[in-house]
């Protein structure tokens, strides 16, 4: 269950709401610094290694005065994962389809770049500016789709989510050491007939010789495809 409290201090420091000190010396560091930090720290080793003592010590600080800035650890990994969003992507295509396949390809492109985000256990939906002005700019490209407004929020979820779940499905894959191809391992277990629908896809040419990066992208387009042929049909029978 999400911490209200974690949330509550993240959404806090993402909006520049925490009061400023009337009192005693000016901060030295911003809390922008201090996610740059912990980011660098999760680009190199991963978002395991990041620890508000390991921060500190890139930063030149001891570990408690980083609690003048960042309560938690848990709220540092909040503000990590706005700072590391950036800015969407402008999206330039003409239809509502083009865009969304722009704005799900830039955010698999995030994904690849940034394979610690993918990895993040999440505490609540977006909540900072830049990850809200990325699921803004997808509503936006739904806007002309016909789909009425909760509509439009659930389609947007359930690709924030798809994209997500296939990115990281595909960096624990290529990352796990010495992995077989998964065409290869099918073949090894399916022997005894007793799944046969997939035992007859269960090839290279089929399947897919694994489900690294370059291999998810294909059934991701195929599904991105499929999802907006149905929205469109939905819309079409919506004004029967």
């Amino acid at each position: 269950m999400p911490n209200d409290d974690h949330t509550k201090q993240a959404i806090r420091l993402l909006w520049g709401e925490e009061p400023r000190r009337t009192r005693g010396p000016r901060p030295k560091l911003s809390v922008e610094q201090i996610a740059r930090a912990a980011i660098d720290i999760a680009t190199r080793d991963g978002i395991e290694a990041v620890s508000m003592q390991r921060v500190a010590g890139e930063l030149g600080y001891t570990t408690m005065s980083l609690y003048n800035y960042v309560s938690s650890k848990n709220v540092l990994i909040e503000v990590m994962m706005d700072v590391a969003t950036e800015d969407p992507p402008e999206l330039t295509g003409e239809t509502w389809r083009e865009r969304t396949r722009q704005w799900m390809s830039s955010l698999w492109d995030l994904y690849m770049s940034k394979p610690w985000m993918a990895r993040v256990t999440l505490s609540s939906p977006p909540i900072g500016p830049r990850q809200l002005a990325w699921f803004d700019q997808l509503i936006q490209a739904l806007n002309d789709s016909g789909l009425r407004p909760g509509d439009q929020m659930a389609t947007a979820t359930f690709l924030l989510g798809t994209i997500r779940g296939l990115a990281k499905l595909s960096l624990d894959v290529a990352d796990a050491p010495g992995h077989t191809p998964y065409d290869e391992t099918l073949t090894q277990v399916l022997t005894d007939g007793r799944f046969p629908a997939l035992a007859a896809i269960a090839s290279p040419e089929v399947f897919g010789a694994d489900l690294e990066a370059a291999n998810v992208d294909e059934p991701l387009q195929f599904g991105l495809e499929r999802l907006l042929d149905g929205i469109d049909d939905y819309v079409r029978s919506m004004k029967k």
